[in-house]
């Protein structure tokens, strides 16, 4: 008799909660403990009094990014002559310098955002002895309303539509603290603020197949690493109206 697998213990280490509570639906029914927190800071005290078999852990986060986060795990690793490495799997939706970053930083792996069931699964499959062989959900195609693409959204979920449900229900109940700090931020024209915003935004947006929204996000988040405020306010009202667009059409599938 095959014997049988261990409960995985993995650390979800981003600033964003939209992405935490996604891995936690879609492994809320695997064989695994997940542990949340928002920044490397968080992490790395995590870490001092608990052992994970992988770590996902965004690039880009307040207070400790990732990269930094990173190099104090593996210096621990060294001094503590540590001969089984923790697997690190970066996330980013970033640039392949930001991925080369991550990996000369001592990751072991790069996952993309926004990433898709298929994706984690597979990660989880290729660092450790995560086994899933539950089929896939079958989706009937619909016509798609303007704001945003559903079936590039239940793809990324694996056809799963009660967990695409839950998704747009995440993504909804941030929308008005997200319209707040994008006002708030034009109003006092912080270039910083809206950078991070946008950064957020780019990926969020994704999740629940909002393309429109994601690249004007991915605009404003250029013009503002450049500091090109100027053309960054030009942006602003256009994502905001984007935003209040999806609201709407999210809204008729509750």
């Amino acid at each position: 008799m095959d014997k049988e697998l261990k409960r995985l213990r993995l650390l979800i280490v981003d600033d964003d909660e939209m992405v935490r509570k996604l891995f936690v639906l879609i492994l809320k029914n695997a064989n695994c403990d997940v542990t949340q927190c928002n920044d490397g800071q968080a992490a790395c005290a995590i870490l001092s009094q608990n052992a994970y078999d992988i770590i996902f852990m965004d690039q880009v986060m307040p207070q400790m990014d990732g990269i930094s986060c990173c190099k104090i795990i593996r210096e621990r690793e060294t001094e503590s002559r540590c001969t089984d490495p923790v697997t690190i799997i970066g996330m980013t939706g970033s640039s392949e310098e930001e991925i080369t970053d991550c990996l000369k930083a001592g990751m072991t792996d790069v996952m993309r955002k926004p990433f898709t069931k298929s994706n984690l699964i597979n990660f989880l499959k290729t660092y450790t002895d995560f086994s899933d062989d539950k089929p896939k959900t079958i989706h009937a195609d619909h016509p798609q309303p303007a704001c945003f693409d559903k079936k590039i959204a239940l793809d990324a979920l694996d056809g799963n539509e009660d967990m695409f449900e839950q998704v747009v229900e995440m993504f909804t109940q941030t929308i008005p603290n997200l319209l707040t700090d994008f006002a708030t931020a034009e109003q006092e024209q912080d270039c910083e603020q809206l950078k991070i915003l946008s950064h957020t935004l780019k990926i969020r947006s994704l999740y629940v197949g909002a393309t429109c929204l994601s690249e004007l996000s991915s605009a404003l988040e250029q013009h503002c690493k450049l500091i090109q405020l100027e053309q960054a306010l030009q942006l602003v009202p256009d994502i905001m109206t984007e935003i209040h667009k999806l609201k709407k059409e999210l809204e008729l599938l509750a």
